[in-house]
């Protein structure tokens, strides 16, 4: 049956049969009912329901709805910011110009889609995407993923703007500068390329912003929240957030909430907020920290300074405020903060960690000096020396950054490690694959503990003491730890000044010119190890 419409604001009601409806201009809506419909909608701000059958939909110009119903429907969104529903069955979904969107909001499973391929499975029948911009996913866990060039259509400018709802989900922006919210549940959410404003939303998150100048927040829940490349934006919202900024000048707001936060290596502006948070600082940049204060003086920020490649000069403190002059003539500046701890570092095992050696798996605690260990690169190598720290709960109560990680079975692949493990949180795991020499330009890498703690199955445990081993070899060697690749005692000034002196003596007594080689940088790493924004970036991309 053939249908007109006017020029006015019409409502059209097809039949139960194959009708052609054409709805003119003005703001429309049509209702096409059963039966493969074919419908022109038109100029306007039109509204269109296919019902059954394989209808044909056209938006026209103007904002345009468009819902095909069930059967394999084909809607045409045309000029306009449109919203295409296809519906049950396999849809084609074309979103012409404008900033358009594919909306799942009715399916009854989670939905998988990607925008760079063009598909959308799950709701209700496979989809092919055209012109799309946006997604608004079901109320189940999705899987949303970007594009990198322009548009799906082809020709249309693009921006990525993803919105989650209910369920666990997974977004991913890719390339453009997207906007993208996680919404209900604990979602994982990664702005990629451009310059993103991504959220996590309600729920226990992990939001990443990726490379650019992004605007990343939490929202509600226990987040973590991760800058990476790029001049950023952080904040954790409401809950114990973990916050680190990455390269560049960032800004972090932590919130409320008791918040860990990690500076990077650019001029950085942080602000702890509401609750007792511990801010680390890692690198000599020109960094403001602020603390936060209350009526009953509960609020008790700490800052822990950490010893790495770079060294301060001097510190002014004066109460709670301070400046610490770094070596490359940057500053730290720090307010409203009642804790400051120096801390040098350390990498180590656990007692009862297994290690792969030539008489098979032992215990590290039950290794003796020339025990041979196997290593990744060199084959067997002899143990040179042992060394063994305990940290009283005095010492854990002062320092309880040296509460050791757990790194659970499986939680850096598959039967990596094969058991659970406990290792210090300087100590460095081999991370290796396709996407590390993506990233990095090496397929292998070591990344810490500390850095990881957050992400699936990597939790950093209490203890009320703890002893940590060191073994070290004529060369910093990748060992074999409970089935997964990780790293021997690396010296340098840092981690030899963290050592008691007895142990320092027995050191230099095996290694009479190791304080010259490690001031020198010549106990060369084994691999490159990598910093804690780009950790999260490789891990991130590993999961996705």
């Amino acid at each position: 049956m053939a249908i007109t419409g006017t020029d006015q604001n019409d409502t059209l009601n097809g039949t139960a049969f194959a009708d052609t409806i054409n709805a003119g201009a003005g703001d429309d809506l049509v209702n096409a009912g059963d039966g493969g419909d074919y419908v022109l909608a038109g100029d306007g701000n039109d509204t269109v329901y296919g019902a059954n059958g394989a209808d044909r939909l056209y938006g026209g110009n103007g904002n345009d709805s468009l819902s095909g119903g069930s059967g394999n429907d084909q809607l045409y969104g045309e000029a306009g910011d449109d919203t295409l529903r296809g519906g049950t069955g396999n849809d084609t979904l074309n979103g012409g110009t404008g900033m358009d969107f594919a909306d799942y909001t009715d399916a009854t499973a989670g939905v998988s889609v990607n925008l760079s391929a063009g598909t959308a499975t799950g709701g209700g029948g496979t989809d092919a995407l055209s012109g799309i911009d946006g997604i608004h996913g079901s109320t189940y866990a999705d899987t949303l993923i970007g594009f990198d060039g322009q548009s799906t259509s082809g020709s249309d400018s693009y921006t990525n703007v993803f919105y989650g709802y209910g369920g666990a989900d997974s977004l991913d922006g890719a390339g453009g500068d997207d906007s993208l919210y996680g919404g209900d549940d604990n979602d994982t959410v990664l702005g990629g390329a451009g310059n993103d404003l991504v959220s996590g939303d309600a729920g226990n998150d992990s939001v990443d912003g990726g490379t650019g100048n992004d605007t990343v927040t939490g929202g509600a829940g226990n987040d973590l929240v991760l800058g990476g490349a790029g001049a950023d934006s952080l904040e954790g919202g409401a809950g114990n957030d973990t916050l680190t900024g990455g390269a560049d000048n960032d800004v972090i707001l932590g919130g409320d909430g008791a918040d860990s936060i990690n500076t990077g290596e650019g001029n950085d502006t942080v602000n702890g907020g509401a609750g007792s948070d511990t801010i680390s600082v890692t690198s000599g940049g020109n960094t403001v920290i602020i603390g936060s204060e209350d009526a009953n003086n509960s609020d008790v920020d700490t800052l822990y300074v950490f010893r790495h490649d770079i060294d301060w000069s001097r510190t002014v403190i004066n109460g709670e405020s301070g400046t610490i002059v770094w070596l490359n003539g940057a500053t730290t500046s720090f307010t409203n903060i009642e804790n400051v701890e120096f801390v040098r570092n350390i990498p180590c095992f656990i007692p009862g960690t297994l290690i792969e050696t030539k008489r098979g798996r032992v215990a590290v605690e039950t290794l003796r000096l020339g025990d041979r260990v196997l290593t990744r690169d060199n084959g067997y190598q002899a143990i040179r020396w042992i060394g063994r720290r305990r940290l009283k709960a005095s010492d854990l109560a002062a320092a309880p950054h040296l509460q050791p990680v757990r790194i659970a079975a499986g939680a850096l692949g598959e039967g990596l490690p094969e058991a659970d493990m406990l290792v210090s949180p300087q100590h460095r795991m081999l991370i290796s694959g396709a996407r590390a020499e993506l990233l990095f330009g090496e397929a292998e890498v070591l990344a810490a503990a500390a850095h990881m703690v957050g992400l699936p199955g990597i939790t950093r445990v209490q203890r009320d003491e703890v002893t940590y081993l060191h073994l070290m070899f004529d060369a910093h060697e990748i060992i074999r730890a409970e089935g997964a690749w990780t790293e021997s005692f690396q010296p340098g000034d840092h981690t030899l000044s963290g050592l008691d002196a007895p142990q320092r003596e027995e050191l230099f007594q095996i290694f009479p010119d190791l304080g010259k080689i490690a001031r020198q940088g010549r106990w060369t790493s084994a691999r490159r190890s990598l910093k804690a924004h780009e950790v999260r970036v490789l891990l991130a991309l590993k999961a996705a």
